[in-house]
Protein backbone atom coordinates (compact mmCIF):
# COMPACT_ATOMS: atom_id res chain seq x y z
CA UNK A 1 0.00 0.00 0.00
CA UNK A 2 2.85 2.60 1.05
CA UNK A 3 4.23 1.41 -2.50
CA UNK A 4 1.22 2.41 -4.10
CA UNK A 5 1.41 5.71 -2.73
CA UNK A 6 4.72 6.53 -3.14
CA UNK A 7 4.21 5.61 -6.92
CA UNK A 8 1.18 7.92 -6.90
CA UNK A 9 2.71 10.59 -5.51
CA UNK A 10 6.12 10.66 -7.79
CA UNK A 11 3.63 10.01 -10.91
CA UNK A 12 1.60 13.64 -9.76
CA UNK A 13 4.89 15.30 -9.19
CA UNK A 14 5.75 14.60 -12.71
CA UNK A 15 2.86 15.63 -14.42
CA UNK A 16 3.23 18.78 -12.40
CA UNK A 17 6.49 19.54 -13.70
CA UNK A 18 5.85 18.35 -16.75
CA UNK A 19 3.17 21.05 -16.84
CA UNK A 20 4.77 23.69 -15.66
CA UNK A 21 8.03 23.16 -17.83
CA UNK A 22 5.73 23.16 -20.83
CA UNK A 23 4.03 26.26 -19.88
CA UNK A 24 6.89 27.77 -19.08
CA UNK A 25 7.80 26.73 -23.20
CA UNK A 26 4.71 28.57 -24.62
CA UNK A 27 4.68 31.67 -22.35
CA UNK A 28 6.67 34.77 -22.55
CA UNK A 29 6.67 37.68 -21.04
CA UNK A 30 6.70 40.65 -22.70
CA UNK A 31 7.28 44.49 -21.51
CA UNK A 32 7.49 48.05 -23.33
CA UNK A 33 6.17 51.19 -23.13
CA UNK A 34 2.98 53.08 -25.08
CA UNK A 35 3.17 56.38 -26.16
CA UNK A 36 1.05 58.79 -28.36
CA UNK A 37 2.07 59.02 -31.81
CA UNK A 38 1.86 62.86 -32.45
CA UNK A 39 3.68 63.71 -29.06
CA UNK A 40 6.02 60.56 -28.55
CA UNK A 41 4.68 61.51 -24.98
CA UNK A 42 3.68 58.45 -22.76
CA UNK A 43 0.05 56.88 -22.01
CA UNK A 44 -0.62 56.26 -18.78
CA UNK A 45 -3.72 53.24 -17.85
CA UNK A 46 -3.13 51.95 -21.08
CA UNK A 47 -5.49 48.29 -21.03
CA UNK A 48 -2.99 46.05 -22.22
CA UNK A 49 -4.99 42.49 -22.45
CA UNK A 50 -4.84 39.20 -24.50
CA UNK A 51 -6.65 39.04 -27.80
CA UNK A 52 -7.64 35.52 -26.81
CA UNK A 53 -8.18 35.48 -23.23
CA UNK A 54 -9.47 39.16 -22.22
CA UNK A 55 -9.23 37.54 -18.72
CA UNK A 56 -5.29 38.56 -18.67
CA UNK A 57 -4.05 41.95 -18.66
CA UNK A 58 -2.56 44.39 -17.18
CA UNK A 59 -2.01 48.91 -17.30
CA UNK A 60 0.70 51.15 -17.73
CA UNK A 61 2.21 53.18 -15.29
CA UNK A 62 3.21 56.78 -14.98
CA UNK A 63 6.13 56.22 -17.62
CA UNK A 64 3.60 54.50 -20.05
CA UNK A 65 6.04 50.70 -19.15
CA UNK A 66 4.07 48.03 -19.01
CA UNK A 67 4.86 44.11 -18.99
CA UNK A 68 2.39 40.57 -19.22
CA UNK A 69 2.89 37.22 -20.02
CA UNK A 70 1.39 35.55 -23.12
CA UNK A 71 1.75 33.00 -25.19
CA UNK A 72 4.03 32.75 -28.19
CA UNK A 73 2.37 33.45 -31.05
CA UNK A 74 -0.37 35.32 -29.14
CA UNK A 75 -1.41 39.10 -29.89
CA UNK A 76 -1.89 41.96 -27.75
CA UNK A 77 -4.88 44.43 -27.64
CA UNK A 78 -3.87 48.51 -26.60
CA UNK A 79 -6.99 50.33 -25.46
CA UNK A 80 -7.47 53.46 -24.09
CA UNK A 81 -10.43 55.96 -23.90
CA UNK A 82 -10.24 58.55 -27.28
CA UNK A 83 -7.57 56.20 -28.94
CA UNK A 84 -7.89 53.90 -31.63
CA UNK A 85 -7.36 50.40 -30.58
CA UNK A 86 -4.46 48.64 -31.36
CA UNK A 87 -3.32 45.19 -32.27
CA UNK A 88 0.21 43.65 -31.71
CA UNK A 89 1.49 40.80 -32.44
CA UNK A 90 5.04 40.71 -31.30
CA UNK A 91 6.29 37.20 -32.19
CA UNK A 92 9.53 36.34 -30.91
CA UNK A 93 9.99 40.43 -30.17
CA UNK A 94 10.22 40.56 -26.27
CA UNK A 95 10.66 44.12 -25.78
CA UNK A 96 8.18 46.26 -27.77
CA UNK A 97 7.26 50.43 -28.36
CA UNK A 98 4.00 50.68 -29.10
CA UNK A 99 2.44 53.80 -30.29
CA UNK A 100 -1.39 54.90 -30.37
CA UNK A 101 -3.04 57.22 -32.64
CA UNK A 102 -5.69 59.50 -31.12
CA UNK A 103 -9.44 58.48 -32.25
CA UNK A 104 -10.27 61.37 -34.51
CA UNK A 105 -14.04 60.19 -35.03
CA UNK A 106 -14.93 60.36 -31.47
CA UNK A 107 -13.16 63.74 -30.86
CA UNK A 108 -14.71 65.52 -34.01
CA UNK A 109 -17.95 64.56 -32.69
CA UNK A 110 -19.89 68.17 -32.22
CA UNK A 111 -21.45 68.71 -28.94
CA UNK A 112 -24.42 71.51 -28.29
CA UNK A 113 -23.79 74.35 -26.21
CA UNK A 114 -25.51 77.47 -25.09
CA UNK A 115 -23.23 79.64 -27.24
CA UNK A 116 -23.78 77.31 -30.72
CA UNK A 117 -21.66 73.86 -31.58
CA UNK A 118 -18.60 73.03 -30.85
CA UNK A 119 -16.18 69.88 -31.33
CA UNK A 120 -16.27 67.94 -28.34
CA UNK A 121 -12.39 68.11 -28.15
CA UNK A 122 -12.79 71.56 -28.17
CA UNK A 123 -15.02 71.49 -24.87
CA UNK A 124 -13.52 73.14 -21.77
CA UNK A 125 -16.88 73.24 -19.55
CA UNK A 126 -18.66 70.30 -17.60
CA UNK A 127 -20.76 69.20 -20.42
CA UNK A 128 -22.73 66.03 -20.68
CA UNK A 129 -23.81 64.55 -24.27
CA UNK A 130 -26.17 61.71 -25.33
CA UNK A 131 -26.39 61.17 -28.66
CA UNK A 132 -29.87 59.15 -30.10
CA UNK A 133 -27.85 55.98 -31.41
CA UNK A 134 -27.63 55.23 -27.62
CA UNK A 135 -31.31 54.67 -26.96
CA UNK A 136 -32.61 54.25 -30.18
CA UNK A 137 -33.08 50.69 -29.82
CA UNK A 138 -34.26 50.45 -26.48
CA UNK A 139 -38.68 51.11 -25.96
CA UNK A 140 -38.06 54.72 -23.76
CA UNK A 141 -41.51 56.43 -23.29
CA UNK A 142 -40.30 59.63 -21.69
CA UNK A 143 -37.14 62.06 -21.74
CA UNK A 144 -36.13 61.66 -18.44
CA UNK A 145 -35.63 58.10 -18.91
CA UNK A 146 -33.02 59.08 -21.42
CA UNK A 147 -30.86 60.89 -18.82
CA UNK A 148 -31.11 58.29 -16.38
CA UNK A 149 -27.57 56.39 -15.98
CA UNK A 150 -26.48 57.92 -19.10
CA UNK A 151 -24.98 61.71 -17.81
CA UNK A 152 -22.72 61.78 -14.80
CA UNK A 153 -23.77 64.41 -12.22
CA UNK A 154 -27.74 64.11 -13.43
CA UNK A 155 -30.10 62.08 -10.49
CA UNK A 156 -33.14 61.25 -12.06
CA UNK A 157 -35.89 60.05 -9.57
CA UNK A 158 -39.69 59.18 -9.94
CA UNK A 159 -41.79 61.57 -7.47
CA UNK A 160 -44.22 58.01 -7.52
CA UNK A 161 -44.84 54.68 -9.50
CA UNK A 162 -48.06 56.35 -11.73
CA UNK A 163 -48.01 55.94 -15.50
CA UNK A 164 -46.93 59.62 -16.65
CA UNK A 165 -46.23 60.26 -12.75
CA UNK A 166 -43.67 63.30 -11.89
CA UNK A 167 -39.89 63.17 -12.46
CA UNK A 168 -37.51 65.06 -10.46
CA UNK A 169 -34.13 65.93 -12.29
CA UNK A 170 -31.03 66.70 -10.28
CA UNK A 171 -28.27 68.33 -11.65
CA UNK A 172 -25.58 67.70 -9.30
CA UNK A 173 -27.79 67.54 -6.14
CA UNK A 174 -30.09 70.13 -4.37
CA UNK A 175 -28.54 73.14 -4.09
CA UNK A 176 -31.75 74.85 -2.79
CA UNK A 177 -34.26 74.47 0.24
CA UNK A 178 -36.31 77.63 -0.36
CA UNK A 179 -36.89 77.74 -4.55
CA UNK A 180 -36.78 75.30 -7.22
CA UNK A 181 -34.18 73.02 -7.90
CA UNK A 182 -35.26 71.78 -11.59
CA UNK A 183 -32.41 72.50 -14.28
CA UNK A 184 -33.61 75.33 -16.89
CA UNK A 185 -34.89 72.90 -20.28
CA UNK A 186 -34.14 74.49 -23.56
CA UNK A 187 -35.66 72.97 -26.95
CA UNK A 188 -34.13 74.01 -30.07
CA UNK A 189 -33.18 77.31 -28.62
CA UNK A 190 -36.71 77.96 -26.90
CA UNK A 191 -37.13 77.67 -22.97
CA UNK A 192 -39.47 75.37 -22.19
CA UNK A 193 -41.10 74.23 -18.56
CA UNK A 194 -40.46 70.83 -19.16
CA UNK A 195 -39.15 67.73 -21.57
CA UNK A 196 -42.37 67.02 -23.01
CA UNK A 197 -41.39 65.77 -26.30
CA UNK A 198 -41.14 62.18 -28.51
CA UNK A 199 -38.33 60.35 -27.62
CA UNK A 200 -37.98 59.21 -31.31
CA UNK A 201 -37.91 63.34 -32.25
CA UNK A 202 -34.68 63.61 -30.25
CA UNK A 203 -31.13 64.05 -31.87
CA UNK A 204 -29.11 64.81 -29.07
CA UNK A 205 -29.27 65.57 -25.47
CA UNK A 206 -26.22 68.04 -23.79
CA UNK A 207 -26.39 68.83 -19.95
CA UNK A 208 -24.63 71.88 -18.91
CA UNK A 209 -23.55 71.19 -14.92
CA UNK A 210 -20.80 74.07 -14.68
CA UNK A 211 -20.92 77.70 -13.42
CA UNK A 212 -20.70 79.05 -17.24
CA UNK A 213 -24.17 78.25 -17.68
CA UNK A 214 -25.36 81.14 -15.60
CA UNK A 215 -23.40 82.94 -17.83
CA UNK A 216 -26.05 82.87 -21.56
CA UNK A 217 -29.11 82.01 -19.63
CA UNK A 218 -28.50 83.98 -16.32
CA UNK A 219 -29.79 82.51 -12.84
CA UNK A 220 -32.70 80.57 -14.34
CA UNK A 221 -29.65 78.26 -15.59
CA UNK A 222 -27.84 78.17 -11.60
CA UNK A 223 -29.30 74.61 -11.45
CA UNK A 224 -28.13 73.67 -14.65
CA UNK A 225 -29.33 73.69 -18.20
CA UNK A 226 -30.95 70.41 -20.02
CA UNK A 227 -30.53 71.55 -23.79
CA UNK A 228 -32.52 69.45 -26.75
CA UNK A 229 -32.05 68.92 -29.97
CA UNK A 230 -34.78 67.23 -32.46
CA UNK A 231 -33.97 65.88 -35.45
CA UNK A 232 -34.50 67.61 -39.05
CA UNK A 233 -35.22 66.20 -42.33
CA UNK A 234 -32.57 64.58 -44.70
CA UNK A 235 -31.86 65.71 -48.55
CA UNK A 236 -32.89 62.81 -50.44
CA UNK A 237 -35.57 59.78 -50.95
CA UNK A 238 -38.81 59.83 -48.31
CA UNK A 239 -38.11 58.10 -45.16
CA UNK A 240 -40.59 56.68 -43.31
CA UNK A 241 -40.66 54.85 -39.89
CA UNK A 242 -43.08 53.25 -37.40
CA UNK A 243 -42.55 51.83 -34.28
CA UNK A 244 -44.78 50.10 -32.08
CA UNK A 245 -44.19 48.84 -28.71
CA UNK A 246 -46.42 47.19 -26.33
CA UNK A 247 -45.67 46.34 -23.09
CA UNK A 248 -47.45 44.33 -19.96
CA UNK A 249 -46.94 44.71 -16.21
CA UNK A 250 -48.15 42.55 -13.59
CA UNK A 251 -47.56 42.22 -9.59
CA UNK A 252 -45.39 39.55 -8.36
CA UNK A 253 -47.12 38.49 -5.18
CA UNK A 254 -50.00 39.51 -3.38
CA UNK A 255 -49.88 40.21 0.40
CA UNK A 256 -50.82 37.18 2.36
CA UNK A 257 -53.49 38.25 4.03
CA UNK A 258 -56.69 36.76 5.81
CA UNK A 259 -60.06 36.21 4.26
CA UNK A 260 -63.48 36.88 4.90
CA UNK A 261 -64.02 33.88 6.61
CA UNK A 262 -60.80 33.75 8.65
CA UNK A 263 -61.14 37.11 9.76
CA UNK A 264 -64.70 36.66 10.92
CA UNK A 265 -63.34 33.64 12.93
CA UNK A 266 -60.86 35.72 14.10
CA UNK A 267 -62.87 38.43 15.43
CA UNK A 268 -65.25 36.15 17.08
CA UNK A 269 -62.06 34.20 19.34
CA UNK A 270 -60.17 37.57 20.08
CA UNK A 271 -63.58 40.50 20.34
CA UNK A 272 -66.09 37.85 21.08
CA UNK A 273 -68.04 39.35 18.15
CA UNK A 274 -70.00 36.62 16.55
CA UNK A 275 -72.11 36.21 13.22
CA UNK A 276 -74.92 34.33 12.55
CA UNK A 277 -74.23 30.87 11.06
CA UNK A 278 -75.21 31.48 7.69
CA UNK A 279 -73.54 34.44 7.57
CA UNK A 280 -70.22 32.31 8.31
CA UNK A 281 -70.85 29.53 6.34
CA UNK A 282 -71.14 31.98 3.20
CA UNK A 283 -67.83 33.87 3.84
CA UNK A 284 -66.44 30.07 3.86
CA UNK A 285 -67.81 29.01 0.89
CA UNK A 286 -66.88 32.51 -0.89
CA UNK A 287 -70.50 33.52 -1.66
CA UNK A 288 -69.85 36.84 0.33
CA UNK A 289 -66.79 38.99 1.15
CA UNK A 290 -64.66 40.92 -0.80
CA UNK A 291 -60.84 40.13 -2.04
CA UNK A 292 -59.78 44.32 -2.03
CA UNK A 293 -56.53 42.84 -4.23
CA UNK A 294 -58.24 40.88 -6.55
CA UNK A 295 -60.30 44.03 -6.92
CA UNK A 296 -57.81 46.63 -6.71
CA UNK A 297 -55.33 45.37 -9.12
CA UNK A 298 -55.08 44.28 -12.56
CA UNK A 299 -52.73 43.49 -15.24
CA UNK A 300 -51.35 47.02 -16.54
CA UNK A 301 -50.23 47.27 -20.40
CA UNK A 302 -48.72 50.07 -22.15
CA UNK A 303 -48.87 50.82 -25.93
CA UNK A 304 -46.75 53.28 -27.67
CA UNK A 305 -47.16 54.13 -31.57
CA UNK A 306 -44.99 55.98 -33.28
CA UNK A 307 -44.99 57.17 -36.74
CA UNK A 308 -43.14 59.52 -38.88
CA UNK A 309 -41.72 60.95 -42.68
CA UNK A 310 -38.83 63.12 -43.41
CA UNK A 311 -37.18 64.06 -46.59
CA UNK A 312 -36.74 67.03 -49.03
CA UNK A 313 -34.38 68.26 -51.02
CA UNK A 314 -31.43 70.49 -51.27
CA UNK A 315 -32.88 73.85 -49.75
CA UNK A 316 -35.96 72.40 -48.32
CA UNK A 317 -36.16 69.89 -45.45
CA UNK A 318 -39.12 68.56 -43.36
CA UNK A 319 -39.94 65.86 -40.94
CA UNK A 320 -43.49 65.09 -39.53
CA UNK A 321 -43.61 62.61 -36.46
CA UNK A 322 -46.76 61.41 -34.44
CA UNK A 323 -46.85 59.81 -31.33
CA UNK A 324 -49.71 58.06 -29.39
CA UNK A 325 -48.79 56.47 -25.88
CA UNK A 326 -51.54 54.81 -23.61
CA UNK A 327 -50.88 53.32 -20.47
CA UNK A 328 -53.04 51.60 -17.96
CA UNK A 329 -51.57 51.31 -14.09
CA UNK A 330 -51.45 47.51 -11.98
CA UNK A 331 -54.01 49.53 -10.01
CA UNK A 332 -57.99 50.19 -11.70
CA UNK A 333 -58.96 53.81 -13.04
CA UNK A 334 -54.89 54.95 -12.77
CA UNK A 335 -54.61 55.55 -16.43
CA UNK A 336 -52.34 57.70 -18.81
CA UNK A 337 -52.58 59.04 -22.15
CA UNK A 338 -50.51 61.64 -24.31
CA UNK A 339 -50.25 62.31 -28.24
CA UNK A 340 -48.00 64.56 -29.65
CA UNK A 341 -46.92 65.77 -33.22
CA UNK A 342 -43.75 67.24 -34.55
CA UNK A 343 -43.61 69.70 -37.48
CA UNK A 344 -40.21 70.87 -38.45
CA UNK A 345 -39.34 72.37 -41.61
CA UNK A 346 -35.90 74.07 -42.93
CA UNK A 347 -36.35 76.35 -45.84
CA UNK A 348 -32.89 77.82 -47.04
CA UNK A 349 -34.61 80.73 -48.92
CA UNK A 350 -31.70 82.36 -50.12
CA UNK A 351 -27.83 81.69 -49.56
CA UNK A 352 -27.43 84.03 -46.38
CA UNK A 353 -30.98 83.41 -44.93
CA UNK A 354 -32.43 80.05 -44.47
CA UNK A 355 -35.65 80.00 -42.45
CA UNK A 356 -36.66 76.81 -39.65
CA UNK A 357 -39.87 76.05 -38.29
CA UNK A 358 -40.88 74.26 -35.16
CA UNK A 359 -43.99 72.93 -34.76
CA UNK A 360 -45.15 71.10 -31.28
CA UNK A 361 -48.66 70.19 -30.13
CA UNK A 362 -48.96 67.49 -27.17
CA UNK A 363 -52.16 66.66 -24.97
CA UNK A 364 -51.77 64.35 -22.08
CA UNK A 365 -54.73 63.14 -20.07
CA UNK A 366 -53.92 61.31 -16.48
CA UNK A 367 -56.87 59.81 -14.68
CA UNK A 368 -55.65 59.33 -10.62
CA UNK A 369 -52.39 60.65 -11.61
CA UNK A 370 -52.93 64.53 -12.32
CA UNK A 371 -54.91 66.39 -14.46
CA UNK A 372 -55.84 67.59 -18.02
CA UNK A 373 -52.74 69.27 -20.12
CA UNK A 374 -53.04 71.11 -23.22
Amino acid sequence: MNKLKQTLSCLLLFLFAAATSGYAQVATMYSGTVTDADTDEPIIGVNVTIKDDARTGTITDFSGKFSISAPVGSTLLFSYIGYVTKEVKPGENTSLKVTMQEDQNQLSEVVVIGYGVVKKSDVTGAVASVSSRQFKDQPVKRVEDILQGRTAGVAVTSVNGLPGGSVKVRVRGTTSINTSNEPLYVIDGVMAGGLDVNPADIQSIEVLKDASATAIYGSRGANGVVLVTTKKGVEGKVQIYADVAIGVSNILKKYDLLNAYEYATALKEYNGISFPEEEMQAYKNGSQGIDWQDLMLQTGISQDYKLGISGGTAKNKYLISANLLDMTAMTITTRYQRAQLRINLDNELTKWLTLSTRIHSSRTHSHNGGGLTL
